[in-house]
Order: C-alpha cells, then structure tokens, then sequence
C-alpha cells in the first residue's frame, strides 16, 4: 500500500478549495497564511506569474490570514497584484493584524463576517531571542518610562528607569519602528482613495459630488483608526452635514 503523502494532500484540497472561491466569487484566488516578511514577495510573484500564464481573469481574490510584519514586504506584494489585476478583494476569515492590516486596506473590496478582526497598524521588530514583537508595544514602554523620568522631582527617584532606559532601549530601533509607522500610514493615505474610494462618488446625505481631495482628506481621517472599527473597511464613507 502506497504511503499517503501528507503535503501533496492538503496541497491538493487547498487548490479545490481555492478553485471554489475563484468561481463563487469570479477571478483567480490565492491564500495567504504567514508573516509578511521576506521571502513572501519573491514567491508571491513567482505564484501570481504562474497564475496569469494561463488565466485571463481581471479579479484576484486574496485569502488572507497573517499576524502581520514589514510594510516593505507589504508594498510589493501590492506592486505584484496591480501589476497583473485590474481588482482586488481580500476575505478575512479569521484575522489580519499589523501590516496584514494595512495590505487588506490596499484592496478594492474586504470581505469580513461577524468574526473577522483586522487589528492595528503595528510594525514588527526581531528581539535579541529571534522573536518577532509588536512595535507599538516597545515605543509604548518608553513613552511609559519617559513619562516617569520627566516627572521625577529628581535623578534618585528614578533610577531603575534610567537603567533600564539604558540597559533595553535602541535609539535606533525606535526610529525603525517609527518609520514602520509612518510607512504605513503613507501607503493607507495612498491607496484608499485609489483602490477602496473609488467608486465613491456623492456624499451620503446630500449627494454632493466627491472630488480627489475629499477621499484624500477622509483618508487621512481614517488612516489611524484600528480593529474592528475601522470605518472605511467596511462601507463608504461619510461626511457629516454633506
């Protein structure tokens, strides 16, 4: 009896599965389950050029479930999408956190249910261990740490925040993560009013036309919201008294 190949079998159900969802929803289907990071964009192209030499579909459909990580990695796989697909929806079955987050935003369409999170715009660093941590937590600390420090009547009140200050802080990884950041938010400010606005053109209540600057400014609006609340996810956007 020939032994089950584990890989080829979940291999082989994936694709069905994918194939399923590309006809259900009309386009070409891939799924992402990792960390954004390199090598996801060099495969990425390499999977969506496979794809495009034998289909002629304008709509990709992304399955995507990441804990996040660079903004870079993000950005070309973006690149990688529009290059070969006029349209692109993201189905979140589960949850994209950090810059699975920002990725999904890229997307002319965000299918979610009552389960879906997509979680905040929070860069990745490797720690000493190899681990990858949430960015907004290390500059949380030190604003914490900051805050203390500032407010101490003087150096001998403070002194194991001073040590620790020094002891665990790398200036320059501050400035890495705040450049993630700003990244971040950039790309968003770019691509919504590009991709997810669209197709938006009267203001909800008063139908008043919707020029360029008006999804630019809403974008920029929306850009730091986070997790579930995040408005322009979900439907078209409003201004109010408009």
């Amino acid at each position: 009896m020939e032994a089950i190949n584990v890989d080829q079998l979940s291999g082989g159900v994936l694709q069905q599965l994918n194939g399923d969802v590309a006809d259900k929803m009309g386009g070409d289907c891939v799924f992402i389950n990792c960390g954004m990071r390199p090598p996801l964009d060099d495969e990425f192209r390499v999977v969506i050029e496979e794809i495009r030499h034998n289909s002629t579909e304008k709509h990709l459909i992304v399955m995507l479930e990441t804990n996040g990580g660079f903004m870079e990695t993000v950005e070309r796989l973006v690149a990688v999408m529009r290059n070969h697909y006029e349209r692109v929806s993201f189905v979140i079955p589960n949850f994209a956190y950090s810059a699975g987050t920002v990725l999904a935003l890229s997307g002319d369409k965000i299918y979610m249910d009552y389960y879906s999170v997509l979680g905040p715009i929070d860069p990745q660093y490797r720690d000493s261990d190899g681990k990858f941590l949430p960015g907004y937590g290390y500059l949380a600390k030190f604003q914490e740490i900051t805050e203390v420090i500032n407010g101490s009547e003087s150096t001998d009140s403070c002194r194991a925040e001073l040590a620790y200050l020094v002891q665990k802080f790398d200036p320059a990884l501050l400035f890495h993560i705040e450049q993630g950041i700003e990244h971040g938010i950039s790309l968003i400010t770019e691509w919504l009013p590009k991709y997810k606005f669209k197709d938006w053109k009267q203001t909800a209540t008063k139908g008043k036309a919707v020029t360029d600057a008006m999804k630019k400014s809403r974008a920029k609006k929306d850009r730091c919201n986070t997790g579930r609340r995040l408005e322009v996810a979900f439907s078209r956007p409003r201004y109010s008294n408009e």
